[in-house]
Formats: C-alpha cells, sequence, structure tokens
C-alpha cells in the first residue's frame, strides 16, 4: 500500500504515475473476498500460493 501527502495541483500528476502500475482497488477487492465467504485472518490456513498468471505479471517487464 502506497499513501502519498501532495498539494492539491499535484494530486493529478501523482495519480497518472501511480495509476501505470496496475493499482488494486482494495474496496473492490475486499468486496470480491467477502463473497467468497472471506471474514478475517486466518493464521491457521495454507500459505498463499500465487497463481501462474500472478507470477507472469510480476514478470512481465514494465512498458510504457
Amino acid at each position: 500500500m502506497v499513501s502519498v501527502r501532495v498539494p492539491d495541483n499535484k494530486a493529478d500528476y501523482v495519480l497518472q504515475i501511480m495509476s501505470r502500475y496496475e493499482p488494486i482497488d482494495a474496496m473492490a477487492r475486499r468486496t470480491v473476498y467477502s463473497g467468497e465467504g472471506w471474514t478475517r485472518f486466518d493464521p491457521a490456513a495454507a500459505p498463499y500460493r500465487p497463481s501462474q498468471a500472478e507470477i507472469d505479471r510480476l514478470r512481465r517487464p514494465y512498458i510504457r
């Protein structure tokens, strides 16, 4: 998670920069997780394993 404090006249510029990196909408993600039955962190759950699609996305070179 990234939080940025900037003057109002720089907000659009900062949003443009941050949107280049495929940001995740935290509230939309929570809605999806809640719809799948998630309610809270479960310390007894199996370790998270990323899907192949996630691995490929992280390995993909950044293209402007």
